[in-house]
């Protein structure tokens, strides 16, 4: 007997190359059969016909509160989008994350987060960027705060858009990445908008690092003059640095994703970026399946789609 039993489901499994036609017995919480079941042996049973069945979604870029003053109440708006683990993308800084990251463990949605490299996170984002000069990086409190949540932090972030680097050209990136290193954590870059080419802000980045609004369209973005793919993010890619979209409407130009997946570089990740600002609302990122629809329609293969929202963040996320 099991508790549900879903009939007549399409199952997108990331590995396999084609959808599984099947139904699905579910017992204690877990997946106990597939294959052709009878409806007498569920307790429940939906009929699923016409529709997918994936695994629980995760969102790779998302503001959870009370990590940042923006973030979005992550049960209330992830679950009912069958969304199931969720990244945040740096909300928290050192002077902000030991109060704040202990609330995580009480959401029913799984949330790993990058830890900001300016002290105060995003706190004061609605008003006024974060201080991201390197003399100001908190690196023993940082170190400290790895050590305490080993299992929540997953990485460094930094912003590296006009408004957060003014003059200080490189140096905060270069610092964020060495301290990066010093950890052994990975490092998420915010690229809309940069001071400087996107090919220098990707030379300096590693296997397991993250370029999060890659398909940006404001100032220097991901093509080059002539409308091709960087050398260096190809470059950069077979590194095994990791792309991510991290839409919230204004970091998601289609001008340039169908430029990128015209010659076939597509996301690794798909994160919304979702903020108080930009969630439930058409203009920006919605949900988590709204931006996937997006990228549907901009010509991101199903199969792509469903793994940049499943295995692709499990495994940064070390599920």
């Amino acid at each position: 007997m099991y508790d549900l039993i879903v009939k007549n489901s399409n199952l997108l499994d990331p590995k396999a190359e084609e959808p599984l036609s099947c139904d699905i017995g579910i017992a204690s919480g877990r997946i106990a059969a597939l294959g052709t079941l009878s409806a007498t042996d569920g307790q429940q049973v939906m009929d699923a016909a016409g529709c997918y069945v994936v695994p629980p979604l995760i969102d790779a870029h998302l503001h959870a509160a009370p990590l940042a003053s923006l973030g979005v109440p992550v049960d209330a708006v992830c679950l009912p989008s069958g969304v199931g683990a969720a990244i945040d993308a740096g909300s928290a800084g050192s002077g902000t994350a030991a109060g704040l990251l202990p609330h995580l463990a009480n959401m029913r949605v799984h949330v790993k987060a990058y830890l900001n490299v300016s002290a105060t996170g995003l706190a004061s984002l609605n008003g006024y960027p974060e201080n991201i000069n390197p003399r100001y990086f908190q690196e023993r409190q940082i170190q400290q705060l790895f050590e305490r949540f080993p299992d929540r932090l997953i990485g460094l972030k930094i912003r590296v858009g006009r408004e957060t680097v003014q003059d200080m050209g490189l140096e905060p990136l270069i610092e964020a990445r060495q301290l990066a290193r010093k950890l052994g954590v990975g490092l998420m870059v915010h690229g809309t908008n940069p001071p400087f080419g996107l090919d220098e802000v990707l030379d300096l980045l590693d296997a397991g690092d993250v370029l999060t609004h890659f398909l940006h369209g404001h100032g220097h973005t991901i093509l080059d003059a002539d409308g091709r793919v960087l050398d260096a993010a190809v470059k950069a890619r077979r590194r095994g640095v990791l792309f991510d979209v991290g839409d919230a409407g204004y970091h998601l130009s289609f001008k340039v994703a169908e430029a990128a997946l015209r010659q076939g570089f597509k996301p690794d990740l798909i994160g919304t970026d979702l903020t108080v600002n930009g969630l439930y609302k058409r203009d920006k990122s919605f949900s988590l399946p709204y931006v996937m629809a997006k990228m549907i329609r901009l010509g991101l293969p199903l199969k792509d789609t469903i793994a940049c929202c499943t295995q692709n963040p499990a495994r940064l996320m070390q599920l």
